[in-house]
């Protein structure tokens, strides 16, 4: 007959760690139901007792009595999956649960499931809650700069669009100039050449005439000539047309040194036209050059790369309070990557 051999049944570790876990869950469970019943006690309270209350019947603070309530509110009240067909917050602390209000009721469950909460201490998981609430900051701040970046990038595309077109405006302000100073230029030169041709023909003038009175003098002086005729030649001489070509030669010689002045007004005008439209011109394409696209880039990346320094500086900060040691390996690798920068940058 053989012999049936009876084994006692050793308890491992994982089986002490799941019963542990069920009374767990259930200890929440507990604190929920102890919330619910607050609400119901509070109902029936008479105003401005509940606190003497809570110190007079309940063997718990006023502090755990908001704790406890905060806990139905939250988990249990409308709060159909906890217990149903979830088991994230199972295994669970009452003051692991009421850590966890820190987030929003959303997200909780997937962040205990992602981040082992049960085997977290309070302090570990209001660290990881307030790691996750850091991070989600620093990407709102990435986001805000990214915006804040494309803001600044169609601005300068913009601002290129405007200096083009200002650089149109000055490109065709300095041509039309440059032609403004050429007619100037021509005008002066025709009323130069004017005055020249009108003080020749005021010179041929004015030697007729003399001329015309020394021929006169010698008339009156032939005692050949008759007094008659010495009258004639006298009304003659007078009404001479030299006289009047040097009178008319006289009259147009100040007319064209008139014109003259103002073709020299004209162009002294259209040079200065000339320099300002030039001086724009210039400034114009300078404008042009800094707006281009590479320097627009240089622009933005240059903020993103201000923030992100930043940034560093405050994961610089956190390391160094964990640990000074920390410090000199820290700033020789910052000073390393700002000598390249310097080198990069031609020093």
């Amino acid at each position: 007959m053989s012999e049936i051999m009876e084994v006692a049944y050793q308890r491992q570790i994982s089986d002490v760690t799941r019963d542990i876990r069920i009374q767990t869950g259930q200890f929440l469970r507990t604190a929920i139901e102890i919330g619910r019943l607050l609400f119901e006690a509070k109902s029936m309270v008479e105003p401005g007792r509940w606190s003497k209350y809570i110190e007079e019947e309940l063997p718990f603070s006023h502090s755990w009595a908001n704790n406890y309530m905060k806990l139905y509110k939250e988990y249990g009240s409308d709060q159909t999956s906890l217990f149903g067909d979830s088991q994230a917050f199972m295994n669970l602390r009452p003051t692991q649960a009421l850590e966890l209000l820190a987030l929003p009721a959303g997200e909780r469950e997937a962040f205990v499931q992602e981040n082992d909460v049960a085997d977290m201490s309070t302090r570990q998981l209001r660290q990881a809650i307030k790691d996750l609430e850091d991070t989600r900051k620093k990407l709102r701040e990435a986001e805000s700069n990214r915006d804040k970046a494309e803001e600044s990038r169609l601005a300068l595309e913009k601002d290129m669009e405007d200096t083009r077109g200002d650089l149109e405006e000055a490109r065709e302000a300095a041509e039309k100039a440059e032609k403004g100073k050429t007619n100037a230029e021509k005008s002066e030169q025709n009323a130069l050449n004017l005055v020249e041709k009108l003080k020749k023909q005021l010179a041929d003038a004015q030697k007729k005439e003399q001329q015309v009175r020394e021929d006169l003098k010698k008339a009156r002086e032939n005692p050949d000539i008759p007094e008659s005729m010495m009258e004639q030649l006298r009304r003659e001489a007078e009404a001479d047309a030299a006289g009047k070509a040097a009178a008319e030669a006289q009259k147009q010689l100040a007319a064209a040194r008139e014109e003259l002045q103002a073709a020299i007004s004209s162009r002294e005008a259209a040079e200065s036209a000339a320099r300002d439209a030039q001086d724009k011109l210039v400034a114009a394409q300078k404008s042009e050059k800094l707006s281009n696209p590479d320097v627009m880039s240089i622009n933005v990346l240059g903020q993103q790369l201000l923030s992100l320094w930043n940034t560093i500086q405050g994961h610089k900060k956190k390391a160094v309070d964990a640990d000074p040691a920390n410090a000199k390996p820290i700033d020789g690798f910052l000073q390393k990557v700002l000598d390249t920068m310097r080198d990069s940058c031609g020093g």
